[in-house]
């Protein structure tokens, strides 16, 4: 089971196939259920509101009958998100995230040079 630990999804507990990095969890008004859009093949609908979450930590993986197998992780409310427009395309949402991809890599590298004080 994958468990949100802050954000809208506090305390939500889903059964997901795949951990992305960065992941659309979506809350469907009319259904008052909560889902992840874990899949590569994953539509978005009109109908959900999106938050994004960033991968803290994979725990493992299991596997149910039916069902079939699932993933152990925690995720965090990422503290940059797009607009409800870009998460409900998955062209523009693939490259929301890669964007936020590079910028973590570029911050990481620049926190990795710079001067340690003593």
């Amino acid at each position: 089971m994958t468990t949100f630990t802050d954000g809208p999804a506090a305390g939500v507990t889903l059964m997901i196939r795949r951990a992305p990095l960065f992941l659309r969890v979506a809350y469907h008004r009319y259904a008052e259920k909560w889902d992840a859009l874990d899949q590569v093949g994953d539509e978005p609908t009109g109908a959900e509101d999106y938050t994004v979450y960033r991968l803290a930590e994979v725990k493992g993986r299991g596997h149910m009958r039916p069902g079939g197998c699932f993933v152990i992780a925690e995720y965090k409310v990422w503290p940059v998100q797009p607009d409800q427009a870009v998460m409900r395309n998955n062209e523009k949402w693939r490259a929301w995230a890669t964007q936020q991809l590079e910028q973590e890599k570029n911050s990481d590298k620049a926190a990795d040079q710079r001067p340690q004080s003593d």
